[in-house]
């Protein structure tokens, strides 16, 4: 059902299908995780990284709505083709290309058209390399390494040791770039180091 603005309402419903998506689906969780849940706590976190990172800077202002709107969607595609792990959908150069112009296509088809050019329009106002869409990747890598260490940290879970190390490698690949980022990042990982892990792991070392 579309209204007069083009707006389709089953775009909803399909979206929808993400509680269904399972995340890390090759290996066992002692909580289950879905793209839905992610999607949702990457949009939450990318808000708290936005507004702590203007709180810091003056200089640069970054737009919260616009990190909030690139995180509820990052993950849309796999309503249609599923969680494909990051270490194969961008384990090269050819791969990344070919992935980026699939889940571009699924994306506007899912997303219908006049949503789509709306969507993209507004992720793509301040460039394809703007703050609003590093700290939506910083957020998506957070949200990931916290399942992880809950695993096995948590729950003993030794199938998530090696990922911890990929993603604390691909979220210092960002901080590093950004002093303010790379800040807030680890007030991040000392709230969770004292908060949520009761101190069982040492998360600067780790």
């Amino acid at each position: 059902m579309s209204s007069r603005s083009g707006i389709d309402f089953r775009t909803f419903l399909r979206v929808r299908d993400l509680r269904n998506i399972r995340r890390f689906n090759k290996r066992i969780l002692h909580n289950n995780d879905t793209v839905a849940s992610h999607s949702y706590y990457v949009t939450m976190l990318s808000l708290m990284i936005a507004e702590r990172y203007n709180e810091i800077t003056h200089s640069e202002q970054v737009d919260s709505s616009l990190c909030m709107i690139n995180s509820l969607f990052h993950d849309a595609e796999e309503c249609v083709l599923g969680d494909v792990i990051t270490t194969t959908k961008y384990s090269n150069g050819s791969m990344k290309r070919a992935y980026d112009e699939l889940k571009y296509e699924v994306f506007k088809d899912v997303m219908g058209h006049n949503q789509f050019r709306t969507l993209i329009a507004a992720m793509e106002s301040k460039g394809r390399f703007s703050k609003e869409l590093v700290i939506c990747t910083l957020a998506d890598k957070i949200e990931a390494q916290l399942t992880c260490l809950e695993e096995y940290v948590l729950y003993s879970n030794q199938q998530f040791r090696q990922i911890i190390d990929k993603y604390k490698l691909l979220i210092n690949n960002i901080v590093n770039e950004d002093k303010v980022l790379h800040k807030i990042y680890h007030e991040i990982l000392d709230e969770i180091a004292k908060s949520y892990l009761n101190g069982k792991y040492d998360l600067n070392e780790g």
